[in-house]
């Protein structure tokens, strides 16, 4: 029982502080760095570390599988927010975003394999990122945040991470990988911009955050690359993080340059 709480405990604070960290960037970065805040494997990345130390190759490979596909799920939810800010009163519209990324979610079950889940998520990442064709401003508008108020969001991806790690053997890695790509880090930013009662930030940003979905994909496919060519779990899910990082690094100032073209 005692290294049952130990190993809670650890998962949820390797989780939420990574969260809290992201959450403060967010609030102060313009919507094109916002990219590279959501784009980090923030935690999918532990997710996946903590499975690779407790789980066999193959179950791995399943789960960036099914990850992979869900986040087509992440991408509709960046959508429904962007689109539904404007119509629905705040409080709802992460309820309803949920629901619609529960039903992409369930659209892309079927998919078989990385190239099924890849073409499942190109299918909604390509028109959500043409919806979602928002003009990244130049200035910046500080989003309402604090350790306070983000504090029970963080402890809640540390307690989903920890969760479904320890229940992993039960879920098995379609569940397993599906619930770690939960849209958590697109959820609090979210619930971060609608505070701030801007229609045109919450579009920004979520736009960004949609773009930024594609370092994800990258991370998960390095992940599932790296373990078909016998690269031990562990190893292929730390080595994976370094092209996500990139990839979502190149993104963000190609979406800064483009923003600095169109102003011109």
């Amino acid at each position: 029982m005692d290294f049952f709480f130990l190993s809670m405990s650890l998962r949820m604070l390797l989780t939420a502080f990574f969260v809290l960290a992201m959450g403060a960037i967010i609030a102060k970065a313009r919507p094109s760095f916002a990219a590279i805040a959501i784009a980090m494997p923030v935690v999918i990345g532990p997710g996946f570390l903590i499975l690779a130390l407790e789980q066999y190759p193959d179950f791995i490979l399943r789960a960036a599988e099914d990850s992979l596909g869900a986040l087509a799920g992440t991408v509709a939810f960046a959508v429904a927010v962007a689109l539904l800010a404007e119509r629905v009163r705040a409080q709802f519209v992460l309820m309803l975003a949920l629901v619609i990324w529960l039903c992409v979610v369930l659209m892309t079950g079927p998919a078989q394999g990385l190239l099924g889940n890849l073409a499942a998520f190109a299918l909604i990442y390509l028109p959500g990122v043409w919806i979602l064709r928002a003009r990244p401003v130049a200035q910046r508008r500080p989003v309402t945040w604090s350790p306070r108020l983000e504090l029970p969001r963080a402890v809640s991806a540390g307690l989903l991470v920890g969760v479904v790690t320890l229940s992993a053997d039960y879920l098995g890695p379609t569940f397993s990988g599906t619930l770690i790509a939960l849209p958590v880090g697109m959820l609090f930013v979210a619930s971060g911009v609608l505070r701030s009662s801007d229609p045109r930030r919450v579009r920004d940003v979520l736009s960004a955050g949609a773009r930024g979905t594609a370092a994800l994909a990258v991370f998960l496919i390095c992940v599932w690359w790296l373990i078909q060519g016998a690269v031990a779990p562990v190893t292929a899910v730390l080595a994976a993080i370094v092209p996500a990082v990139a990839f979502a690094i190149l993104l963000a100032f190609a979406m800064r340059k483009g923003a600095i073209v169109q102003a011109q």
